[in-house]
């Protein structure tokens, strides 16, 4: 079994700069999350409160710091956490295929694989479109695609930070181009799994909000916040629930989630981690990891081996090397490519440490 926190892991989305201590004694007990979380104060919760396994208090807290740095307003938003983006991105375009059932799911060919995944699941039609070079979904042959079916509703899932490269996908100019066709009837989902929690601390970054408009969002919780159990929250309108809502008696709650019970424990490990680092340590954990990727990125091409990097990413992309190099690092590849992931416990050592390999190599 590998060493989790040996510090050659760099070539996925982890944070393995943790400090779990104190969820030593909360491993103890069962949590377990029923239903909404508690948005209303009179809402009845104490058939699980009283039992000690709810922390749904906890999770809202979660969800309004969220809230908060998408520019959602308290009493319009919904959401909950889950087991992780891929149940967020299928949360969040069932809501789309409820609210529009003839409508046409665009994503790009860069998409994550659980959008292709939901679209099966979900049987909504979909429509791939091409991605530039840099990852970035091509607008024009998405204006193509919509023009074409412009009877037809439009769902379309926006990547803020691809996979394999960090491209994001502008809302701004997409949402100019619906307005240019009078396209009345779209729903804009949002895989930010990564991105998520850096873009609102990163400035004059293509920071997509609920003012833009986007009508859901999600955000991985094993990622830049760090846990050791995969989780996500999906964030979204409170009004587009009430078409999936449906009230289980003997829960004394409605049922509107994915899973319907869900893992109390990551709603702990995610408050704890708003609580200690905030705002300001976010800000400064994403500066840390943007400017160590720059480095990389910089060192990379000092020695003039192939790579690329994107504005406001994590991500650096460079030719795939010896397949030596790819298991001792832990890299992640795509035919000729693989990337690091620069997340907080990716040192500037670690880095000099993997330049040196590469330029051994040559």
């Amino acid at each position: 079994m590998k060493d989790i926190s040996s510090s050659k892991c760099i070539g996925y989305p982890v944070n393995l700069d943790l400090d779990m201590s104190y969820f030593k004694e909360l491993s103890q007990f069962p949590f377990y999350n029923v239903g909404v979380i508690p948005f209303d104060s009179n809402q009845v919760i104490d058939n699980h409160a009283a039992l000690g396994i709810d922390t749904r208090v906890h999770e809202s807290k979660v969800l309004n710091f969220i809230a908060d740095l998408y520019h959602i307003p308290d009493d319009e938003w919904f959401g909950y956490i889950g087991s992780g983006s891929t149940e967020g991105n299928i949360f969040g375009l069932y809501l789309a295929r409820e609210l529009y059932p003839d409508g046409i799911l665009y994503c790009s060919d860069k998409s994550h694989y659980s959008i292709f995944k939901a679209s099966k699941i979900l049987k909504l039609e979909l429509c791939s479109i091409p991605s530039h070079v840099t990852g970035e979904i091509n607008i024009g042959v998405l204006e193509k695609a919509i023009k074409k079916n412009l009877d037809r509703p439009v769902i379309l899932n926006l990547n803020i930070g691809t996979t394999m490269s960090g491209a994001i996908d502008k809302i701004e100019p997409i949402v100019t181009m619906l307005e240019n066709h009078d396209v009345q009837n779209h729903y804009i989902h949002c895989d930010a799994a990564l991105f998520g929690m850096m873009l609102p601390f990163i400035d004059n970054s293509p920071l997509p909000t609920f003012k833009n408009p986007i009508d859901s969002l999600v955000i991985s919780g094993h990622k830049f916040i760090g846990s050791p159990m995969p989780c996500g929250l999906v964030l979204t309108k409170k009004r587009y629930v009430d078409k999936i809502s449906k009230h289980v008696e003997y829960a004394k709650t409605p049922d509107v989630t994915i899973a319907g019970i869900r893992n109390g424990h990551t709603a702990l490990i995610m408050w704890h981690a708003i609580q200690t680092r905030g705002k300001q340590g976010f800000a400064r954990e994403t500066k840390l990891c943007i400017k160590n990727a720059r480095f990389l990125y910089d060192n990379l091409i000092n020695i003039n081996y192939p790579t690329k990097i994107n504005d406001y990413s994590n991500i650096v992309l460079f030719k795939k090397p010896s397949q030596a190099l790819v298991d001792k690092w832990d890299l992640a590849t795509e035919g000729e490519w693989a990337h690091v992931v620069v997340m907080q416990h990716v040192t500037r050592k670690c880095l000099t440490e993997f330049i040196c390999d590469i330029s051994l190599q040559q």
